[in-house]
């Protein structure tokens, strides 16, 4: 062999030997940090972020802290509760919480499990949040957004700055409400609707313009509602759900374990927030009375009744702003809590 074929044969076996070793060195590449913005309305503190700092910290500890998720609370990137639907549909930001009653003008379908006196006790109100979750697929994919997880507050007593024992005893109380539906049902039981930004609440029923709120016990505790409102009456009208959203345009992009870590996170906390946003509502109530600023009024059944046939037109209401599908998920809803359907 020639000396200038020596030379080429050697320069080829010590290619080989270099890509060998740079290969076994370096193994497969692993995905590229990304980082994502989760907006929510609620403020640090509030159980609904606590829920969202354990799926963060999960999705974190899943790919070794290469999938990032911050946290904007209390509206921090600037979008309001109505414009959760729109910045999804915009690619604004990856993950949104929403509350159903707030995006109804986007979306009249969104409060199909809220409707005043559907739930008649607490077990309903999972049974309608599990129920409803199929539909929110159907709706999401038209902003381009999908459903990561959805959970609800407690049957929600009317909190006021008067008793409120009896139907008559609502008669021009004015009620903050955070929805068409909700507005008619106010307007039914003759009080007042006002409509009033969940970040202006305190400041509405302190100068009078509010004298009411449907809350849960959990949310009157941490906005300290107490100090403005003396009695809690426990209508237990409605229940308001939430959920987290995801922009699919963002999440397609994922690495596929990247993916998995954010759903599985999501699925394994679930729980936990319908424990200590939903069923701990009596650690609520117990501490609400333990300031000893607001007096628990109760509510005969029949008064109840009494309130459920004078909202009954509130179906129909309801059914001319939802759209062609609204019957349909409505009769869902009568069907999961044994009620007979809707004709």
């Amino acid at each position: 062999m020639s000396r200038k074929h020596r030379i080429v044969v050697g320069s080829i076996l010590l290619a080989l030997v270099l890509v060998a070793s740079t290969a076994v060195g370096c193994g497969p590449k692993e995905p590229d940090a990304v980082t994502w913005r989760l907006h929510t309305i609620s403020a640090e503190g509030e159980k609904e972020v606590d829920y969202m700092q354990h799926i963060v910290d999960e999705v974190k500890a899943q790919t070794g802290g290469r999938f990032i998720i911050e946290i904007f609370p209390g509206g921090a990137l600037g979008y309001s509760e109505e414009d959760v639907l729109r910045v999804m549909s915009q690619d604004a930001v990856e993950i949104a919480h929403s509350f159903n009653s707030r995006v109804a003008g986007d979306e009249p379908l969104a409060t199909v499990s809220e409707i005043p006196f559907l739930a008649t006790k607490p077990a309903d109100v999972e049974a309608l949040n599990r129920a409803v979750k199929p539909m929110w697929d159907e709706i999401l994919a038209d902003w381009n957004g999908m459903l990561l997880s959805n959970w609800s507050s407690y049957l929600a007593p009317l909190t006021a700055t008067r008793e409120v024992a009896t139907v008559e005893d609502w008669q021009d109380l004015k009620i903050r409400t955070q929805s068409a539906t909700m507005s008619t049902v106010i307007e039914l039981m003759g009080a007042v609707p006002v409509s009033v930004p969940f970040s202006e609440a305190y400041s509405a029923s302190a100068t009078g313009i509010v004298e009411g709120h449907f809350w849960s016990p959990g949310t009157i505790f941490s906005m300290k509602m107490f100090e403005l409102c003396d009695y809690m009456n426990y209508w237990s009208a409605m229940a308001f759900g939430s959920g987290l959203i995801v922009n699919t345009t963002a999440f397609n992009q994922l690495p596929e374990d990247y993916q998995n870590a954010l759903l599985n996170a999501a699925e394994k906390w679930e729980p936990w927030i319908w424990e200590t946003e939903f069923w701990s509502a009596e650690e609520d109530i117990a501490e609400l009375e333990a300031t000893g600023q607001i007096e628990m009024v109760q509510v005969s059944d029949q008064e109840k009744i009494k309130a459920a046939e004078m909202i009954s037109p509130v179906y129909d209401e309801w059914l001319k702003n939802a759209g062609p599908d609204g019957l349909k998920w409505l009769n869902v809803m009568l069907a999961t809590v044994g009620k007979a359907a809707y004709q």
